[in-house]
């Protein structure tokens, strides 16, 4: 059984109310699980990484590794609880069809190989000209590949691709325009892509589709 417990990791400037609203909402709907806001460690800020999202993955796959739990993003507005399904298996990830990984947010039982030859493989990559998947989705699609398949990591819980991520990334424009978001029954919550070039966490306009879902959550409307 994958434990309960979700990482959620910030650093740099000061958290701002969007990525908030994303711990804030995932603790509503989910008060039996334990919520963690964890920093980057030390010896990963000292590589001077260039993206703050290869610092995120490198400090999930070591604090999965030693605590396990699940990978939670702050760029994600929750909407429903976390299923009780996807803690029991070994790992939880999403495959989308593909035979590999294919979305960040993943669950895991703590001490597993998968995580270990990822914690490996971040610290031997070079900290120059990286892809902003380098340290994620890559790194782990990388691993998956080296170890011979899913298969290799034990009892597989596959998440489906619409459960975080109901607004494509090519499309990420939608939490931002007024318009609803596609949300669905299969839906847990909207992913809105902190790292591509639409992002306006730090402009908000008040009457984004995500913002109103935000605070339909939270309920102070």
């Amino acid at each position: 059984m994958i434990p309960k417990i979700a990482h959620f990791h910030w650093e740099g400037q000061p958290i701002n109310w969007l990525r908030m609203a994303g711990v804030h909402t995932f603790a509503k709907l989910n008060p039996r699980w334990e919520v963690r806001l964890v920093r980057t460690p030390d010896h990963i800020r000292a590589r001077n990484l260039p993206l703050l999202a290869h610092e995120a993955d490198w400090t999930w796959f070591e604090v999965l590794e030693r605590d396990g739990g699940f990978a939670m993003a702050t760029d994600t507005v929750f909407v429903k609880p976390i299923p009780d399904e996807w803690c029991e298996g070994d790992f939880c990830g999403c495959t989308n069809g593909t035979g590999n990984i294919f979305h960040c947010c993943i669950g895991s039982i703590p001490g597993t190989e998968f995580l270990s030859r990822c914690v490996r493989g971040c610290e031997t990559v070079p900290p120059i000209a990286l892809d902003y998947q380098a340290m994620g989705v890559l790194m782990m699609q990388h691993t998956v590949k080296k170890m011979g398949g899913l298969g290799r990591l034990g009892r597989m819980v596959d998440m489906p691709p619409e459960a975080l991520c109901p607004v494509g990334w090519w499309q990420p424009e939608r939490c931002w325009a007024r318009e609803p978001l596609p949300i669905t029954d299969d839906t847990i919550g909207v992913t809105w892509f902190g790292g591509h070039e639409s992002n306006r966490e730090w402009d908000i306009p008040a009457d984004a589709a995500i913002v109103r879902l935000a605070h339909e959550v939270i309920g102070d409307t």
